[in-house]
């Protein structure tokens, strides 16, 4: 798919609620990570997760909703936003990964998580280009440590990415990352269902 205008491709996109399945064989070429994507939607769903259109103006994303609220994000682009590659798609967890820190330890995802990091595109270990101003007075990153290991130059963007909370980008997930991926989406799905069981006693 060539690149678009954002403004017509929001447009576009507002008008038809594309459906996801629908997209990603247009913008993921490559069969073998066409695949993956695909499976990890029947994945979701299969998992009660509701995929809905998520509205920004420069991409194709949806948000992946469970018990109420968005689990994760998942965006794809066509344009050469990311420095490595110019067709791709990533997953963000809409989730502070911090409190599920003894679990996440346990589970040896420590390496997955600090080796995902999402760095400022204005600093010397950027993994993608972007929009973002380089005078804001973020530009730069920030520091922070995660399970132990210090990290410069962080994104500090959204509200995930804050010094006390930690987020991460999974670009481009092959089969290893998606299974890890998923083991995160089910340690908050059952934090928020153990959440609901709790407030209705």
């Amino acid at each position: 798919m060539s690149e678009q205008n954002p403004i017509l491709l929001y447009q576009q996109q507002k008008g038809s609620k594309p459906v996801i399945e629908d997209i990603i064989p247009k913008i993921i070429t490559d069969k073998s990570k066409q695949k993956i994507a695909l499976d990890f939607v029947v994945w979701l769903r299969q998992n009660k997760i509701q995929l809905a259109w998520g509205n920004l103006k420069n991409s194709w994303a949806w948000k992946a909703n469970y018990k109420g609220k968005t689990i994760i994000g998942i965006t794809m682009k066509s344009d050469s936003w990311v420095d490595y590659d110019n067709k791709f798609w990533y997953i963000i967890p809409y989730f502070n990964l911090k409190k599920h820190t003894e679990a996440l330890m346990n589970e040896k995802l420590k390496n997955f998580i600090q080796d995902n990091q999402s760095y400022c595109v204005h600093g010397v270990n950027r993994r993608r280009k972007g929009n973002c101003n380089p005078k804001r007075v973020c530009a730069g990153g920030i520091s922070k440590t995660i399970f132990g290991k210090d990290f410069a130059g962080l994104c500090c963007g959204g509200n995930l990415n804050s010094t006390d909370k930690i987020g991460v980008t999974f670009f481009d997930p092959d089969d290893v990352m998606i299974d890890w991926v998923k083991k995160l989406v089910e340690l908050e799905k059952k934090t928020r269902e153990e959440a609901i069981q709790k407030n209705k006693k």
